[in-house]
């Protein structure tokens, strides 16, 4: 009795509809998904930065999701890291008839948090069987295994960062 459960209610995602979203041939490149609300804590600026050291990879960042925040620094970052080639940005919400073409376009799901208890995108990624590059704190160690669902990498460290995609590419 003292109990509640809550369903997350979002992990049977239709896809009812023929139209693209994304416009972009990923053809040959490694796809880094970055999906849901943009916001501070999610990090994406570590990931931005994490990028530059990556930039002989044939990878791109597709960042998908309804922007809480300005977008403009991240952009500006991602221009003077000159990494802004390798991103494709749909700063949008995005249907629930939209989620499997996102999730079929990438290759890996990139957690960079800098602070979390759970997160709705890890459950998604762990329905679509998509591998994790994640921050090794809260929610995200208790469901990633190191080395069998992703790799975990040490929370706010760039570089640590590229080197577990720079290992998943390889």
């Amino acid at each position: 009795n003292k109990v509640e459960v809550i369903p997350h209610g979002l992990l049977k995602f239709p896809s009812t509809t023929k139209k693209k979203i994304i416009e972009h041939d990923f053809s040959g490149s490694n796809v880094l998904l970055f999906f849901g609300n943009i916001n501070k804590y999610k990090g994406l600026d570590l990931l931005i930065e994490a990028i530059k050291y990556l930039r002989e990879e044939d990878l791109t960042l597709l960042i998908v999701g309804r922007p809480q925040i300005s977008l403009g620094p991240l952009k500006d970052l991602s221009e003077e890291l000159k990494v802004s080639d390798k991103i494709v940005w749909y700063p949008h919400f995005v249907k629930e008839e939209n989620v499997s073409e996102i999730f079929h376009h990438a290759h890996v799901v990139v957690l960079p948090h800098r602070n979390i208890d759970q997160s709705g995108v890890l459950a998604t990624a762990v329905f679509y069987e998509k591998p994790i590059i994640a921050s090794n704190i809260g929610g995200f160690r208790e469901v990633i295994e190191n080395n069998k669902h992703g790799y975990l990498f040490e929370n706010g460290n760039p570089k640590d960062l590229s080197k577990k995609i720079s290992s998943f590419i390889r």
